[in-house]
């Protein structure tokens, strides 16, 4: 027979309605001592249960608890950036008097343009387009016709010669002597 703890057995006594008595004449002639009787576990579905929780399974989820769990897959401040990336996308759409979502080639052509007017590094201006595009694959089941994935991939290829390969200015770092 198992050797219980007091303390758990006032617990077990607390919160169980029942103890099944089980006879053990072998743990009783070794001196030992032990416990003769076994806590009843009541059923536990019912009240105060989560639906699919049961040892063994896995519980349900809400689509609420799935965003939650999938925004905290990326860094906070990448979905800072997203998010800014998305804003801007759509604020530069409604001055232009665009659609935003779902995508277009011309859109895109749009922001493009404008990533290339702000100056900014080529990798961040297809980093930014592809979170756009892939903000739109969420949002929509629209797909860019060949004719606008080739005006977008034209835009890019032009920001990419307009935008060089420029060094990124660095900090200069200074000896004692300096």
């Amino acid at each position: 027979m198992v050797k219980i703890d007091e303390a758990v057995a006032d617990e077990f006594r607390r919160e169980r309605t029942g103890w099944l008595v089980i006879p053990d004449d072998g743990a009783r002639r070794s001196g030992v001592r032990t416990a003769d009787r076994v806590p009843v576990v009541p059923p536990q579905h019912g009240v105060g249960r989560i639906p699919g929780s049961r040892r063994g399974t896995v519980p349900l989820v809400s689509a609420e608890e799935i965003g939650y769990h999938m925004a905290l897959a990326r860094a906070p401040s990448t979905n800072r950036k997203r998010g800014y990336t998305i804003r801007n996308y759509e604020d530069m759409c409604l001055s232009s008097g665009l659609v935003s979502f779902p995508v277009s080639g011309q859109s895109l052509t749009a922001y493009i343009v404008g990533l290339t007017k702000k100056a900014l590094k080529y990798e961040t201006v297809t980093d930014y387009v592809g979170t756009v595009k892939l903000e739109s694959r969420k949002l929509s089941d629209y797909v860019l016709s060949q004719m606008e994935n080739e005006q977008v991939r034209l835009a890019l290829q032009a920001a990419k010669r307009l935008l060089g390969n420029r060094s990124t200015k660095r900090t200069v770092t200074l000896d004692i002597s300096q």
